[in-house]
């Protein structure tokens, strides 16, 4: 694999994903997932430089190649470092469910790979609570329907498969909604809360592209553990973004799990919108 380098006044750093370097008029595409063409050869000394990325405007810069190597290119922005902003994904309203087969205390740790922004009830290094098979749950005799948890999660930390989804129009978003959540296994009420906070958010938009990771993925991004450990969890996380009617995007379509509640059973939905500088029109239109 290719690793690309940049040294700047604060010290070095990598250069971070899906970021296009047009070097003297041949082009190559560093980008963590996939490898694109070859390293370029650049002599020693100083090079004409334009750099593009969903990260930044396009920017020229002359820049001093120092060195280089089969597998490594070294270079120099000295004090024309390009700064990358801060991009954050808003992760709003996942909700847990709890569901065990008879009344007893859980516990239950988020390990979120950001900062959480609210809880209901509130987080002290984790909740503890009296688990009923109805799904109340209840806190020093509060009972509630579910817990509740907000945060901001830094776009590196929420990488998903853009290329794969779902491109729905406003008129079909309910009954997609519906279906999708049938198959996934969620309840009609657990699908009713799901619709309810998410649908008058998405549906006057010409077409939405979704995109869900389920219980491994969304792990990745918020670890939960729960004592004592739940026979079936279902977790699904939903990325949305607005598509203009004039836009048209070549995306797969997604596999959605389908996943059976046995025993204790533990399910949460969220979702989030994608950020504009994060989703990349570009690599995605037909």
């Amino acid at each position: 694999l290719l690793e690309m380098v940049y040294f700047t006044p604060e010290g070095k750093s990598t250069i971070p994903k899906d970021v296009i370097l047009i070097i003297e008029k041949d082009t190559f595409c560093y980008n963590s997932i996939n490898f694109r063409d070859t390293l370029i050869k650049v002599p020693s000394g100083q090079v004409n430089i334009e750099v593009q990325s969903k990260w930044w405007q396009s920017k020229k810069v002359t820049i001093d190649v120092e060195s280089q190597t089969l597998n490594i290119l070294h270079i120099n922005f000295g004090e024309k470092a390009l700064s990358i902003p801060k991009i954050e994904y808003s992760y709003d309203k996942p909700v847990i469910y709890f569901y065990p087969e008879k009344e007893q205390q859980v516990d239950v740790k988020l390990n979120v790979n950001g900062e959480l922004r609210f809880t209901y009830p509130k987080y002290n290094n984790g909740w503890t609570f009296i688990a009923k098979p109805n799904g109340n749950l209840t806190f020093n005799n509060t009972t509630f329907k579910y817990l509740f948890w907000e945060a901001k999660i830094p776009a590196k930390n929420s990488a998903f498969n853009q290329k794969e989804g779902f491109i729905v129009s406003s008129d079909s978003l309910l009954p997609f909604f519906e279906n999708t959540l049938s198959k996934i296994g969620l309840t009609a009420s657990e699908q009713q809360d799901f619709i309810t906070y998410w649908y008058p958010l998405m549906k006057g938009n010409d077409s939405n592209f979704i995109h869900f990771i389920f219980n491994d993925d969304y792990n990745n991004i918020d670890n939960l553990e729960v004592t004592p450990k739940p026979k079936s969890i279902i977790r699904l996380f939903m990325f949305w973004k607005k598509i203009e009617s004039n836009i048209s995007l070549d995306i797969s379509s997604q596999n959605i799990p389908n996943f059976s509640r046995e025993g204790f059973t533990v399910v949460e939905w969220g979702g989030t919108e994608i950020p504009n500088n994060d989703f990349n029109l570009s690599e995605n239109n037909k």
